[in-house]
């Protein structure tokens, strides 16, 4: 019977995701088999380290092919920080690393210069500011903000027009905190880490 699945691979905060998805009445399973994800009902990509360590780790599990093949069937997935960055092409924190694929874009470092005067990572609550004209199921009530729980010093840069986003302001400096691509969702932080709000955003993606 097909099932939600959190992907192991060995750099994800498996317990704390697949305690909240338990709490929520959901009975996932942490899986680094291809079959299983190919076969999911869901998926979450969680994910905590390196984005070079995290794809070493993807393809000797073969688990690359078997995530771009569930998206390509619309399975929904998540991807939680680290995992929400695997999503895309390459990142600056692993050059001539192939990510996933399944966005367009890079994952670049936060500007943390002497002139933007930030301190990285960014860990701790910061707001989350949906977009004008974008239709995120995740968070639903647009033109709002709510605060979530980031550690992070990586962050998305787009590169398609043809998904729906969310922001959050550092220092001063605005990044991509959350993403839709047809049945592909991502946040940049942690929301079995985040309370009730982020507890919601779990259970929505449990109903899709």
């Amino acid at each position: 019977m097909s099932k939600t699945i959190i992907v192991d691979y060995g750099l994800a905060n498996l317990h704390s995701v697949n305690n909240a998805l338990r709490y929520l009445g959901a009975s996932p399973k942490i899986s680094e088999s291809p079959k299983e994800i190919e076969n999911a009902a869901k998926i979450v990509l969680p994910g905590v380290g390196a984005f070079g360590q995290a794809m070493l780790n993807l393809n000797q599990s073969s688990c690359t092919n078997s995530l771009r093949v569930a998206a390509s069937r619309k399975i929904p997935i998540l991807g939680i920080c680290l995992g929400m960055q695997l999503f895309f092409e390459e990142s600056e924190e692993s050059p001539g690393i192939r990510g996933l694929g399944l966005v367009k874009g890079k994952i670049q470092k936060i500007d943390d210069s002497s002139e933007k005067k930030i301190k990285l990572p960014h860990i701790g609550w910061n707001k989350v500011d949906i977009s004008k004209n974008q239709n995120l199921d995740l968070l639903k009530e647009s033109n709002h903000f709510f605060r979530f729980y980031f550690v992070h010093s990586y962050a998305a840069n787009l590169n398609e027009i043809d998904i729906d986003y969310a922001t959050t302001s550092y220092g001063g400096l605005a990044f991509v905190s959350m993403i839709q691509k047809e049945k592909v969702f991502g946040v940049q932080f942690h929301p079995e880490k985040s309370g009730p709000k982020g507890l919601d955003i779990l259970k929505r993606f449990l109903l899709i």
